[in-house]
């Protein structure tokens, strides 16, 4: 039989042969849509062209309906202007409809009950109880939610790649470019010191692309954030990072632009900072993030004025004790004029507070003053409280003051 060049009557031809042959409906499922789009998307001229030509191959499969049993598209971004979805109105967007809450993961249920032999060769892999290897793993693997339902998943992707390879190493963020996001994060300027725990509307993470208010957005729909919580009176959702791999992920990609050229730099002295946390040692960790900075060349060009310099300064040292929980457990939490770090190890937690060409001791006055340690009081392990002065002239650490808490 004999197929036009044209896409979409490829598409029809197709799909009513299919029917003449075999006397059934045809499932048509596609994947990735929105890539044509994503490629062009800066480019208003050409992207006005792709959506016509995109067009052109979906709109048989409205007068295919009779011929049609299922259809699935799918993508990381919304086009909902796509001129072709306002045509084919009766597809309806599941985004964040509860019942499919679990369609594009695998969940803690199914993980239990299909991978016990998988996850049996990772305990003994790593020499761990089975219970231990499972608590690792949720805290790597597991965490995408889409929805108002408190469902979480693991991503296919990542969990088998542990499974096969018995190894619980950073698979997800391989399967995909960065460039593309990296230009839209420094496109929109994006607070990132403010992306998890981000409260948002469903109206502002979950819009078009075509028109995208911020960066928000594209990182929900593209899985570097996901719905941590949902608070029904205010109708408001709260963002954040699914796990500890797409954190570290993120982070890592950022270190080139916010902290420094040398990755490999970046990790090796986060490696130094880490040990010397987890052996208990906060003065040592601070030498070592202090020999790290003063070694980062300068770049005259970020810091036009203060206010340019405080959310530099910011920005590299989020990234950069960020980044310590690819080794520790770590959270870094930021308000207007401060940066407060809570770094967790085995038997320590340390809770810094940070001052641009300010005093050490204003720093440890501030975590005092303001009660930072007293709700790890219960924890159990030894709270060490640091005050840390980070110079603007100097570009590093200038002094730092260090106490554990007798609180």
């Amino acid at each position: 039989m004999f197929f036009s060049h044209v896409p979409g009557a490829r598409l029809y031809a197709l799909i009513n042969e299919i029917f003449r042959i075999r006397g059934q409906r045809a499932v048509v499922l596609i994947d990735e849509y929105d890539t044509p789009l994503l490629s062009v998307l800066g480019d208003r001229e050409r992207l006005s062209s792709m959506q016509t030509a995109l067009t052109g191959f979906y709109a048989p499969l409205k007068t295919l309906a009779p011929y049609l049993r299922f259809v699935l598209i799918t993508g990381i971004t919304k086009f909902a202007s796509l001129p072709v979805f306002e045509a084919l109105n009766n597809f309806v967007d599941i985004s964040l409809r509860p019942e499919y809450s679990a369609i594009c993961g695998i969940t803690e249920e199914e993980l239990e009950s299909c991978f016990s032999e998988g996850m049996a060769g990772l305990a003994g892999e790593y020499g761990m109880t089975e219970a231990e290897a499972l608590e690792k793993f949720r805290r790597k693997y597991l965490g995408w939610r889409f929805t108002r339902s408190t469902q979480r998943v693991y991503s296919p992707f990542s969990l088998l790649s542990a499974m096969a390879l018995r190894s619980m190493d950073d698979f997800w963020f391989s399967t995909g470019s960065s460039d593309y996001l990296l230009s839209q994060i420094q496109r929109f300027h994006a607070g990132i010191t403010e992306l998890d725990g981000i409260g948002a509307l469903a109206s502002e993470f979950d819009a078009k692309s075509e028109d995208l208010p911020g960066i928000v957005p594209l990182l929900y729909q593209s899985g570097y954030l996901t719905i941590k919580d949902y608070d029904r009176t205010f109708q408001l959702y709260t963002l954040g990072f699914p796990n500890g791999e797409v954190k570290v992920g993120f982070i890592r990609m950022l270190i080139p632009y916010y902290v420094s050229e040398d990755v490999n730099k970046a990790f090796n002295a986060c490696r130094q900072i880490s040990r010397a946390l987890m052996e208990g040692d906060a003065d040592a960790a601070l030498t070592a993030a202090q020999s790290f900075f003063t070694s980062i060349p300068r770049s005259e060009g970020t810091l036009k004025d203060a206010r340019a310099a405080q959310k530099h300064f910011t920005d590299m040292l989020y990234v950069t004790f960020s980044f310590l929980s690819r080794f520790v457990p770590s959270e870094v939490r930021t308000a207007p004029g401060r940066m407060d770090i809570l770094v967790k190890t085995r038997d320590t937690l340390y809770v810094m507070e940070l001052r641009i060409d300010g005093s050490a001791e204003e720093a440890l006055s501030q975590t005092d003053g303001k009660g930072y340690a007293i709700p790890w009081k219960a924890d159990g392990r030894k709270v060490v409280k640091a005050g840390i002065s980070f110079s603007s002239e100097k570009r590093t650490i200038s002094e730092w003051k260090v106490r554990q808490s007798a609180e």
